[in-house]
């Protein structure tokens, strides 16, 4: 997973926008299934990072929260996933998908580790998400002003089980300018509003899809 530097900059309001995500594809899906015409079916479902960087791990703990919040799901707890998963977060390894469309983005070599902590989570669904991009872009104006933004690109599969395949994808991208101007100070902040943001969108959309969105 790629990540850039950040450092100082000037203040800029808030925004959130599509970026270009980094599978490159240029379209931007919060979630979908890799499969017209598939279902998914109430049941239980466990939010597990595909890796063990700090943004992995704050995403997968702000998605899970989104969907216990925004969906009927039945969604373990990141404390929960912790305690029954054994070793986690581990290192699921990514992949340039074949098929860009509808992206699977674990490879095969990947997927017994995906197996071997459903075998302990033993929820019907596992939703692997990987903060795959997080940047820092600095822009200069023609009267020599500069400008501080940050952009995210979130990736991910859900896995049914017990077939044990992917039914459903997220290939999305976010991005969020710098709310202070002292030295960068809110960038901490900034980024995790933005991995917030994007937990929140891709929560929606998973509620959506799978039809068990909170009235």
């Amino acid at each position: 997973m790629r990540r850039t530097g950040f450092g100082s900059a000037m203040y800029l309001a808030v925004l959130a926008a599509a970026l270009a995500v980094t599978a490159g594809c240029g379209k931007s899906v919060p979630f979908d299934y890799l499969q017209e015409g598939y279902t998914a079916k109430p049941g239980s479902v466990a939010v597990v990072s595909g890796g063990t960087d700090d943004a992995d791990v704050r995403f997968a703990d702000h998605l899970t929260k989104s969907l216990q919040q925004k969906s009927t799901l039945k969604v373990l707890s990141q404390a929960e996933v912790d305690k029954r998963a054994g070793k986690y977060p581990v290192t699921i390894k990514t992949v340039k998908p074949k098929d860009l469309d509808h992206p699977v983005w674990y490879g095969p070599n990947e997927k017994a580790k995906i197996d071997a902590m459903q075998a302990n989570l033993r929820t019907d669904y596992v939703l692997v998400v990987w903060v795959a991009d997080l940047s820092r872009y600095t822009t200069t104006s023609s009267q020599g002003g500069t400008s501080v933004s940050y952009g995210a690109s979130i990736i991910g599969n859900l896995v049914h089980y017990g077939p044990g395949k992917a039914v459903g994808y997220t290939n999305f991208g976010a991005s969020k300018s710098q709310s202070c101007c002292l030295f960068g100070g809110s960038e901490g902040k900034d980024i995790d509003d933005l991995l917030r943001f994007s937990a929140e969108k891709i929560a929606d959309a998973v509620a959506e899809r799978t039809r068990t969105a909170r009235p």
